[in-house]
């Protein structure tokens, strides 16, 4: 909208003289898709030079001609542009007839083409006497030395005052509605004034040429004319949808009268204030955007660790079958030998099912049974920790779904501000924003496991000494890849009621085999150890320590 045909007219009716007679210093661009061009005002011999710029940006999403003061050139990534320009005096500005295209000409025969049409079609170009063009603002290899011409559709302003050639013009195509065929006939007016247009004339935009009476055109016809004489006289006008401003006018339209709105003395101001609160709002949406991202990534990460909770919970064998067997093993102690890998005894509940108990054959009876009262121990403390968790997750689910839908209705940067301190503990929480503890930095590579696990890695010699030596606790979990040079890895168990989980285990020696040397290997032998069996010997170099009671395990290399 701020391209469109009536707000270039009214701004270039304000910017002819305020610019008229001012020198270019200076052409650059610093940024994709726009163009600056430094002028120096005298308005009087006694007076000081007024420096300005001429902002023109011909980006597809919105296209715009603003009059700045003096414009800071960057110190780095400018590149000077239009260098025949330099030191030409403007000498007029005008608009074409029914095309937005801006015509700056220039000192020594030369002339700057602004094409203004919101799309990639968008272009500046400076042309000589002759209308060839001598350098373009995109794509110059290609037109540099071509023949400028405007591709506009051909159109007779004449309609606005002969009803005969309007009546014409509008009825070609009697299968048309009335909008499509204004569309056409005037394409200066766009949507917009097309609707304003029907509005005024108290028009349906869905009724049909070939219904059209006399009556109803020549108020259609009226309605145009009415527009038409408005917008020599502006009172430049923004609406806004919310905060969002939607639509720049030169006159106050009367179908949207019960929009929010906000008037101004100029259309320059008009302008500037839509294409600041524009790029306003595109902040706002880019750090809403963000916010989102996250928790979508962090609600997603807990529906599939809800479900993989629910199902661990439904596929577990249970305490209660383990503690069972336990049982019926002490029962039948004088049935079972050492060397035994199975058994096979009634059913005490039915007393006609036989059930197959198996055994290690290393073990001697009480032991066997020891080792199943100790399975059932652990299957009651992990379904008591997934329990724990379902129930976690249960509860999270539910606010991060609040968190998604509230973060979706902040339109502005004081809502979004509103709804962090609103949220502040459960985002930092859930790291979707960093609190102040959460922004100093460890020397460490932390990661979070499916189960709530947190495994620490070292980043250096003086961190994995930090890291083993510091922030490990005594039953923290201690892993090295074996035979190879690599980061410190731990398990950390704190906050955790039960052992860590066998894949717990799996993913940390995971982590720590491809944290070595090792790490393009298939398969990598993984010592590790409770912390407290670890120990640095005196004098060391940093990351040197010694490990007793280590078990092995065998893992690929892979992060989480």
């Amino acid at each position: 909208m701020v391209s469109h045909y009536f707000v270039l007219q009214a701004l270039i009716e304000e910017l002819n003289p305020l610019i008229r007679g001012a020198t270019i210093t200076e052409v650059f661009t610093q940024q994709k898709n726009e163009l600056l061009i430094s002028l120096t005002t005298r308005q009087s011999k006694t007076s000081e030079d007024d420096y300005r710029t001429l902002q023109i940006s011909i980006d597809p999403r919105l296209n715009y001609l603003l009059l700045r003061e003096n414009v800071t050139r960057a110190k780095k990534n400018s590149v000077d542009l239009f260098e025949e320009c330099i030191d030409c005096s403007i000498e007029a500005v005008s608009l074409h007839p029914y095309d937005r295209t801006v015509r700056i000409l220039l000192s020594k025969n030369l002339t700057l083409y602004l094409q203004l049409y919101n799309s990639a079609a968008s272009n500046v170009l400076l042309v000589d006497a002759s209308e060839v063009i001598l350098e373009a603002f995109k794509k110059n290899k290609t037109l540099q030395g071509t023949s400028f011409t405007i591709q506009a559709q051909p159109f007779n302003n004449r309609l606005y005052d002969d009803i005969l050639l309007f009546t014409q013009v509008v009825t070609q195509d009697p299968s048309k509605t009335v909008s499509a065929a204004l569309k056409q006939g005037i394409p200066t007016f766009g949507s917009v004034y097309i609707r304003e247009i029907l509005h005024r004339a108290d028009r349906d935009e869905d009724l049909f040429v070939h219904q059209l009476s006399n009556s109803d055109i020549e108020h259609i016809h009226a309605a145009v004319r009415t527009v038409i004489n408005a917008t020599r006289h502006p009172q430049p006008t923004i609406y806004f949808s919310g905060n969002t401003p939607k639509v720049i006018s030169p006159i106050q339209l009367q179908h949207l009268a019960n929009s929010k709105a906000q008037f101004f003395d100029s259309m320059i101001d008009a302008v500037r204030s839509f294409v600041v609160k524009s790029f306003q709002l595109k902040g706002v949406e880019a750090e809403k955007q963000e916010l989102l991202a996250k928790i979508q990534v962090e609600l997603n990460r807990s529906r599939k660790a809800f479900g993989a909770a629910r199902s661990q919970l439904a596929s577990s064998s249970g305490a209660d079958t383990y503690e069972k067997l336990g049982k019926l093993i002490l029962t039948n102690l004088q049935s079972i030998n050492k060397g035994m890998t199975s058994m096979t005894v009634q059913n005490p509940m039915t007393g006609d099912t036989q059930v197959q108990i198996a055994l290690d054959p290393k073990l001697t009876p009480t032991q066997n049974a020891e080792r199943y009262f100790e399975k059932a121990k652990k299957a009651k403390a992990s379904q008591e920790e997934v329990s724990t968790r379902l129930k976690s997750l249960a509860g999270k689910i539910p606010m991060l779904e609040a968190l998604e839908a509230s973060i979706e209705q902040c339109q502005t940067k004081e809502q979004i501000k509103t709804w962090r301190n609103q949220y502040a503990q459960e985002l930092k929480a859930w790291h979707i924003i960093k609190g102040k503890q959460a922004e100093e930095k460890l020397p460490f590579r932390i990661f979070t496991l499916r189960d709530g696990y947190e495994v620490w890695v070292g980043k250096s010699r003086a961190s994995n000494d930090l890291l083993t030596m510091k922030y490990t606790k005594p039953n923290d979990l201690w892993f090295h890849a074996r035979g190879a040079s690599g980061s410190h890895t731990v398990l950390k168990v704190k906050g955790h009621t039960s052992a860590p989980s066998k894949e717990a285990i799996q993913r940390a020696a995971a982590i720590a085999a491809y944290y070595s040397k090792m790490r393009n290997a298939t398969n990598v032998a993984v010592a590790y150890c409770e912390r407290k069996y670890v120990r640095k010997p005196r004098k060391s170099p940093p990351g040197t320590v010694i490990i007793e009671h280590e078990k092995t395990i065998f893992v690929k290399p892979t992060l989480p």
